[in-house]
């Protein structure tokens, strides 16, 4: 019987329970604190993480500003391994700052949301994510 490169693929691909998910520029977004001209953000993403079996293979977030806008990118990637996890819920969150941003007025950008914010400003919430009311 002569063996199939493609079916050997298939069955390969067929036996790996891992899932990929990525979060890109989404996610509840908070100031933790603005103070002597630096302003410090988290990011919290919309991913729901099981501590029996997800990754958090990659996580980051930076923040630019140019004139009155403030842009903050963010990345989530993780992988759940296997078919039984458990059903807790782990939050991922990251936190990014930026030096040397005067008092004043900006507009802060995060994927398709923004805001109009002035600093100093109090510790808050910027932006919530509405798809599963994901907070800081």
């Amino acid at each position: 019987m002569r063996s199939h490169p493609i079916l050997g693929l298939l069955l390969l691909f067929a036996c790996d329970d891992s899932t990929r998910r990525e979060s890109l520029n989404e996610g509840a977004v908070c100031i933790e604190g603005s103070a002597d001209d630096a302003l410090a953000i988290r990011v919290a993403f919309p991913i729901c993480l099981s501590s029996s079996c997800s990754e958090v293979i990659e996580q980051g977030c930076a923040i630019e500003r140019a004139g009155g806008e403030i842009r903050i990118d963010s990345r989530l990637v993780a992988e759940t391994h296997g078919g039984s996890c458990s059903d807790d819920c782990l939050m991922v969150s990251v936190l990014c700052s930026l030096a040397d941003v005067p008092a004043g007025e900006y507009t802060v950008v995060h994927g398709e949301q923004s805001v109009t914010l002035r600093l100093p400003a109090a510790p808050g919430k910027l932006f919530e994510w509405s798809e599963n009311g994901t907070s800081c």
